[in-house]
């Protein structure tokens, strides 16, 4: 027969103010406008000697190891090192779903 009690009136006045401050607060925050996100495609970074050397000095070539270095997206370095791979400066040597590793070609 226990149960949670009853709330005094005090603890519901108190309540209902914190409520109606919350929602103030919440209307005063949208008043003030974020700028839009803009979203688009994102532009691969141009293929040349300086990013090939950076490229030819890391142990082990991964789109991640890549992103880091260059402050790329993952995504965007995974398309550099497929586009790479195409052309026949890198190649493949080991991967599944996740993770790809590569080498330059001799």
């Amino acid at each position: 027969m226990g149960g949670t009690k009853r709330a005094t009136i005090k603890q519901l006045k108190r309540r209902e103010r914190r409520i109606k401050e919350k929602e103030e607060a919440a209307k005063k925050k949208k008043g003030s406008s974020k700028p839009e996100k803009i979203t688009g495609d994102v532009i691969l970074p141009k293929i040349n000697k300086e990013l090939t050397s950076q490229i030819r000095k890391m142990k082990a070539i991964t789109p991640s190891g890549v992103a880091n270095a260059f402050g790329l997206r993952v995504s965007v370095a995974k398309d550099l090192l497929e586009t790479l791979e195409i052309k026949g400066v890198i190649e493949l040597v080991s991967g599944n779903s996740h993770i790809r590793i590569y080498r330059f070609t001799s």
